[in-house]
């Protein structure tokens, strides 16, 4: 694909999710994090950024508490440099793609209006244009054609990896061994556990949708996430062993 038809689809993506209804929101993040993932500009700044910062302790510096007609209010404002603010909105897409935050309670929480249509009308605006711009932003180009083109999706597609019944509830059992003795560690915070199950999760639906971008992606993300954390855990080499058997990665 051109750099015109990378850009082209993640246009289309970012404003599938934009003019979706509430209901449909979670197929099309689903989407668009699929084209993210595809995006290797995208994904070179993404493993960058988490290299050096971390998604939670980014999420609680983001929160802003304000007092409207009396009341304790909160609201997100997202990093100033679009490289962080681009990998800031895709870990909170993925939180809620993988069931760590349920989307209607943080409009909720964070962008409340008078019904649950407005609310997500309001993160559009306040959250998914801005990343948005950041991500024409990082793949450099300042113009685009914004038509939406009908793009095919077999580029997307063809990046699965056939990979066996049996090697995938392998990896899946270690990394549910890995959830289970991170609840377990009692010298982890609940910030840097939450952190880690996050991307576990993420690595995990990447291996069973067989989406071969997406584990390398999240598998880099997983081991960097681990390590910066400094979780004691043996799993890490037994999953590393068996994603590269798999020649996932």
């Amino acid at each position: 694909m051109t750099d015109n038809d990378i850009l082209n689809m993640f246009s289309q993506r970012i404003d599938e999710l934009i003019d979706s209804h509430l209901i449909l929101a979670e197929k099309a993040i689903s989407q668009l994090l699929k084209c993210v993932a595809a995006t290797p500009l995208f994904t070179e700044v993404i493993t960058d950024t988490l290299s050096s910062v971390k998604y939670f302790d980014e999420f609680n510096n983001s929160r802003i508490t304000y007092t409207k007609d009396g009341k304790n209010r909160v609201k997100l404002t997202l990093p100033t440099q679009k490289e962080r603010a681009f990998t800031f909105v895709v870990c909170l897409l993925t939180e809620i793609d993988t069931g760590r935050r349920n989307l209607l309670e943080f409009l909720k929480e964070f962008y409340a209006d008078t019904d649950d249509t407005n609310s997500f009308k309001k993160f559009s605006h306040s959250v998914l244009v801005p990343f948005k711009s950041a991500g024409v932003s990082i793949l450099g180009l300042n113009s685009y054609d914004d038509t939406r083109a009908n793009l095919s999706e077999e580029y997307f597609y063809s990046l699965t990896r056939d990979i066996s019944p049996k090697q995938i509830k392998n990896i899946i059992i270690q990394l549910d061994k890995f959830a289970s003795d991170l609840n377990k560690q009692k010298l982890i915070s609940a910030t840097q556990k939450q952190e880690c199950f996050l991307i576990s999760d993420a690595l995990k639906n990447a291996v069973i949708s067989k989406n071969l971008t997406l584990i390398k992606l999240f598998w880099i993300s997983f081991k960097n996430t681990v390590k910066a954390n400094k979780v004691s855990n043996a799993y890490l080499p037994k999953i590393q062993k068996l994603l590269a058997e798999a020649k996932l990665i």
